[in-house]
């Protein structure tokens, strides 16, 4: 309950200072960089912080993401992508534990009451595969807050299911967006014309499916 109450109170006291001095309106991904490049020394503390205390209350974790590969060098953003995240994870899982788990579990329908025995009874698979489908979406982090999962399973589940997504971002992100960047307007063209060709294939398929089973 100590630890609980003291991270409230530390991301409290955050988000005073971030609305307090603006900087909260001003914040994106130029401004982070340079928070970064001026903090020096605490500039990669800063960052963890920062993406811990916003993202679960739906600040675009992608900013921070992008911030990173621009700032650091790959294994470097990865190491603090996935610190953010797991840190985002956690402060996410606070709260709803803290404001809700109580007043939500009095009220759930007997159906999702056994749904939460399930992911107590599998919790850490089940903390890795919600990391793994759902990865950053703010809900997922307050669903798993009001289930039976521990804390010290929250944070290795984290770990594990937030590695594989974070590190493909890091050690890739940064090559693919240089490449995209550099190139033509037909390489655009081409791309969009290939997204387009799925999504009509797909819709045929489907409106295929649809008149067998209505012959059937």
């Amino acid at each position: 309950m100590k630890t609980r109450l003291l991270l409230l109170l530390a991301l409290a006291a955050l988000l005073l200072g971030l609305f307090a001095t603006g900087a909260f309106d001003r914040l994106d991904a130029g401004a982070l960089r340079s928070w970064i490049r001026d903090a020096r020394v605490f500039g990669p503390l800063l960052f963890v912080l920062v993406f811990s205390a916003l993202q679960p209350l739906g600040f675009p974790g992608l900013i921070f993401m992008l911030t990173a590969i621009a700032v650091w060098p790959a294994w470097q953003a990865w190491l603090l992508i996935w610190a953010g995240t797991v840190g985002a994870g956690v402060v996410g899982y606070a709260l709803a534990r803290a404001l809700g788990r109580e007043w939500v579990m009095a009220r759930l329908p007997e159906r999702l009451r056994r749904l939460d025995g399930w992911v107590a009874a599998h919790a850490l698979f089940a903390v890795i595969l919600a990391r793994l489908l759902f990865f950053l979406f703010p809900p997922a982090h307050w669903a798993l807050g009001l289930t039976r999962v521990s804390l010290p399973t929250l944070v290795l589940g984290s770990a594990l299911g937030f590695a594989p997504g974070t590190a493909l971002f890091a050690f890739a992100g940064a090559e693919l967006g240089g490449w995209l960047a550099k190139q033509p307007r037909e390489t655009w063209a081409v791309l969009l014309a290939a997204l387009l060709a799925v999504v009509l294939g797909v819709r045929r398929l489907r409106a295929r499916r649809v008149r067998i089973d209505a012959t059937s």
